[in-house]
Parts: structure tokens; C-alpha cells; sequence
């Protein structure tokens, strides 16, 4: 993937992070033993994370829940859409 060369780890991370703010999904870091994904609560879109996994690990899931919005009406940057169209979505 060309992102993985010429982006590194924390810029993918921030990436994603500015994205999620920009469209109101609300990044929630949390211990425990839960499946991480998106969800809708009250109108509000949320992305659960385990705050104990890696950085990579974090890129990876982000992009997984992003997969499951629905981002039909919203302007996706070509960065990020390129990452959410990546067939497999293994960047690490």
C-alpha cells in the first residue's frame, strides 16, 4: 500500500483522528474485553477502542469502524478513502 512507505504510524493515526472530528464520530479509548467498533447511541456516532493496543493496532481499527459508518453523504479526503477502500485493510 503506498500509504504505509509515506506515512507513518502516528500521521496515519492523526490522519484518521482529524477525520473522525471533523464528521462528529467521537473516539472512546477504553480498558476492558470488548469487541472495538462503531456504533450509534442518542444520535452520536462512536468508535470503541482498547486503549491498551498498539498504535497500529488502533490505525487498523479505526479504519475497520469507519467501514461500518455509513459515510454515503460525507466528503471523504483521498488519503482516507484510499485507506477504507484498501482491500484487506492489513496496513501492519
Amino acid at each position: 500500500m503506498k500509504h504505509q512507505a509515506s506515512i507513518n504510524t502516528e500521521k496515519l493515526y492523526n490522519l484518521l483522528e482529524n477525520f473522525c472530528e471533523e464528521v462528529s464520530i467521537n473516539l472512546v479509548f477504553e480498558e476492558g474485553d470488548f469487541r472495538t467498533g462503531f456504533c450509534k447511541v442518542n444520535g452520536q456516532s462512536y468508535i470503541f477502542i482498547n486503549k491498551n493496543i498498539t498504535k497500529e493496532l488502533k490505525v487498523n481499527n479505526i479504519i475497520k469502524a469507519l467501514k461500518e459508518a455509513d459515510l454515503s453523504n460525507i466528503f471523504i479526503k483521498p488519503a482516507i478513502r484510499e485507506l477504507l477502500e484498501e482491500q484487506d485493510n492489513k496496513l501492519f
